[in-house]
């Protein structure tokens, strides 16, 4: 290809041109896939969405714990999950990450909650979920356990959380941190 620029005459390679073309081959492609998954419900990635009360979801999720009478340890893990949801094995990646990077964190798992004991942990809306309980029982994280592009990819907020969070008896209380914030696999609870 050539053109005059005040009587130069310029020359782009084939190989430039044939990598622009592929370049937006490529991109047409990508949202073409991206609007089929996003838009016709054959992806499970969607928004987080939390219960309608999240102050209520905290003191339901604390009193749960306490009535659970779990052995100490620096830090318990709930992991909601529903063996119908197929995002679930998206979150066992996870689960598996955290018991490798901190091998003190005590694991617990909470399936079925479609037909949960409402006098024991509260009805969720979407799992998989996490709830990350300190040395005391008291609530740090609940929330889903990560937010990415695709499902069971992104940012670990679990992971990156107890990574920062001090592994001895005369911490502080953290803050309680209810995530809603997050795009990933979830699964509606809602009958």
């Amino acid at each position: 290809m050539k053109s005059q620029h005040n009587g130069v005459s310029l020359r782009l390679p084939a190989k430039s041109i044939a990598g622009v073309g592929f370049l937006a081959i490529w991109l047409l492609l990508s949202f073409f896939a991206f609007f089929v998954l996003a838009y016709t419900g054959e992806s499970k990635l969607q928004v987080y969405k939390l219960a309608a009360d999240p102050t209520a979801l905290v003191s339901e999720l604390e009193a749960a714990y306490e009535r659970s009478q779990f052995s100490a340890a620096p830090y318990h893990l709930v992991h909601f999950s529903d063996p119908q949801c197929e995002c679930d094995a998206d979150a066992n990646t996870h689960l598996a990450s955290l018991k490798h990077n901190f091998p003190d964190l005590k694991i617990w798992r909470q399936e079925s909650l479609r037909e949960a004991d409402s006098t024991l942990w509260p009805r969720l809306d979407q799992v998989p979920a996490a709830a990350l309980y300190d040395h005391q029982g008291n609530l740090v994280y609940f929330g889903p356990y990560s937010s990415g592009p695709t499902c069971g990819s992104g940012f670990n907020f679990v992971e990156q959380l107890l990574a920062s969070m001090p592994n001895h008896q005369s911490a502080p209380r953290p803050s309680v941190w209810v995530n809603e914030l997050a795009l990933g696999c979830f699964c509606s609870l809602q009958v």
